[in-house]
């Protein structure tokens, strides 16, 4: 498991995010972080996240109804294409549970500075929805050093 130091999390609903398209959003959830979610059901919808710092984790949400993996999504940070593809988690193997704080995107190697992240939504429907459930990043330090991200086991 690989985490970010001095690491913070940030909510769905953070002003640094921006929703195209109509994401469902929902509050006073039992389960994710701050009890919140982005919902994107409709191929297309992105959602773009800027942010200070260095290590980036994004969280969301899987086993909604079940057997539901997360849909395919492109994430595109700093204009750097990866695309994922499959499942995050095989949710037969856990019927009728929800995963938040499942994570969809790792980077570990960025610099600190300001970046962009753009999340778009591939094949997520109403069935198989793709949910956004916060970031964790390491924010930008006041000392000299670079890097910030850490390997535990």
């Amino acid at each position: 498991m690989a985490f970010c130091l001095n690491s913070v999390q940030i909510d769905d609903f953070n002003d640094n995010i921006v929703y195209s398209g109509p994401w469902q959003s929902f509050t006073n959830q039992t389960y994710g972080f701050n009890g919140t979610r982005h919902v994107a059901t409709a191929p297309g919808l992105s959602a773009n996240f800027k942010f200070n710092g260095s290590c980036l984790f994004v969280n969301g949400i899987v086993g909604i109804n079940g057997n539901l993996p997360m849909p395919p999504a492109t994430f595109v940070l700093d204009g750097h294409f990866t695309q994922m593809n499959g499942s995050v988690l095989d949710g037969d193997a856990f019927p009728g549970t929800n995963f938040a704080q499942a994570v969809f995107y790792i980077a570990l190697t960025i610099t600190e500075g300001e970046h962009e992240l753009i999340i778009t939504n591939l094949g997520g429907s109403a069935s198989t929805p793709l949910m956004i459930d916060g970031f964790i990043i390491t924010p930008l330090q006041n000392t000299s050093s670079s890097g910030g991200c850490m390997h535990a086991i």
